[in-house]
């Protein structure tokens, strides 16, 4: 069981960094709304992986895995506080692919966060 877990948490990180890349493709592309919810993705994968170490068994609820990323967030880390708020703008580059509402600024503003959150995670990780 423990072999099953890290080689599954072992893939959600491969798969954070392969939509890492997809995020800078698709920024040079001007496919805003793409590189936003592969940042979404990156993130997601990062967050499934570390509730699977946890926990020992996979997020099964979107709600979920945003509570656990900011517990984390908040219990690991020092500046967390900071970090917990990110987690809720995450969510907005994730809707943004299906509504496109974002305006240049809050996308530019909002990819950057994530990016660093998702080095903090992959730090953690």
């Amino acid at each position: 069981m423990i072999a099953e877990i890290l080689q599954k948490v072992l893939e959600y990180r491969k798969k954070a960094g392969e939509y890492l890349l997809n995020y800078y493709k698709e920024i040079d592309q001007g496919n805003r709304e793409k590189a936003g919810e592969s940042l979404w993705e990156a993130f997601s994968c990062l967050v499934n992986a570390m509730y699977l170490l946890s926990k020992g068994k996979p997020v099964t609820r979107h709600d979920e895995m945003i509570r656990f990323a900011q517990y984390f967030l908040l219990s690991v880390i020092k500046e967390g506080k900071e970090y917990a708020r990110i987690v809720k703008d995450v969510q907005k580059l994730h809707s943004n692919f299906y509504h496109f509402f974002l305006d240049d600024e809050e996308f530019n503003e909002l990819c950057a966060k994530t990016l660093k959150l998702i080095e903090i995670l992959r730090k953690y990780l």
